[in-house]
């Protein structure tokens, strides 16, 4: 990579959109000036997971590349910069790299504003720099944060998990429970919608007229009759799904929005699910 002797980046922060503040990262010489435009959000292979994703480019006509990220924010924990070798192409090129956000401070006080902390590698070293990010990249942060401790909220409030007991229905499909028990929750609790995963069908078998399952304001426990199939067995579904057993649901609290979680059989519900998936995919006969 060729880089003029003496350069140092400037770099503008934003995410999702354009920054509106710009910080310079000094520079000497006659060389160029460019900025390093930095997009994050969410992950959405990566939701729920603390994994943003990092879309750099630069306007400059050299390439240079970046070594180090760091999400600076009072509102989530610090984790060590994710260490980095990902060149920057001239021209407004693109390149996407994931760097963790850290667990949610939920009880954080407001401080300064949400920054990145970029380390930068050039023909005459490195630049560290701290660039703040924007009103609306702020924005986003702030909504992340908010879901994240709603959805920690939730766990508190009420336990979602399979039953324990399953009966086998065919060497694909067995019948058992989801189940609802009250934690801190005071309000009725609502399990509005859950679907299958990748490999796994999951088909509520009580009437559902519009939720799944209500926990009553008052009562501990609530539950509701699933099936659970392996239906889907092609070397394509079972080498590409990294969630076979995470089941999406949406859960609220009272008069609140419903909210995203996952739940994931264990115990007895997990060896029947393992059983499933061995049996009804024939996994046993390749020595799975």
């Amino acid at each position: 990579m060729s880089r003029p002797a003496g350069w140092r980046p400037a770099l503008c922060g934003l995410l999702l959109v354009a920054a509106t503040a710009c910080v310079g990262g000094g520079r000497t010489g006659d060389g160029p000036d460019p900025h390093l435009l930095v997009d994050v959000e969410r992950s959405r292979s990566a939701a729920g997971r603390g994994v943003l994703e990092v879309r750099l480019r630069t306007e400059a006509g050299e390439p240079f590349e970046v070594i180090r990220l760091q999400l600076l924010d009072d509102r989530f924990t610090v984790v060590p910069p994710a260490e980095k070798s990902t060149p920057v192409r001239a021209g407004g090129v693109g390149i996407v790299t994931p760097i963790p956000a850290g667990d949610v401070v939920c009880d954080a006080p407001r401080g300064e504003g949400p920054r990145m902390a970029v380390t930068v590698a050039t023909d005459a070293g490195t630049a560290d720099l701290v660039v703040p990010v924007s009103a609306a990249g702020d924005e986003v942060l702030t909504d992340l944060h908010a879901d994240a401790c709603r959805r920690r909220d939730l766990l508190e409030a009420v336990e979602v998990a399979f039953g324990d007991d399953w009966t086998t229905t065919s060497p694909a499909t067995a019948e058992g429970t989801i189940t609802l028990d009250r934690g801190a929750a005071t309000e009725e609790v609502v399990l509005e919608a859950v679907h299958g995963t990748v490999i796994f069908t999951l088909t509520v078998l009580a009437p559902v007229p519009e939720v799944v399952l209500t926990l009553p304001e008052g009562e501990s426990h609530a539950e509701v009759a699933v099936e659970v199939s392996a239906a889907r067995c092609d070397p394509h579904a079972l080498i590409e799904s990294k969630k076979t057993y995470l089941f999406p649901l949406w859960v609220r609290a009272g008069d609140d929005e419903a909210i995203f979680l996952t739940v994931e059989p264990t115990g007895a519900a997990r060896t029947a699910f393992e059983a499933l998936l061995a049996e009804g995919c024939h996994l046993e006969d390749a020595g799975a």
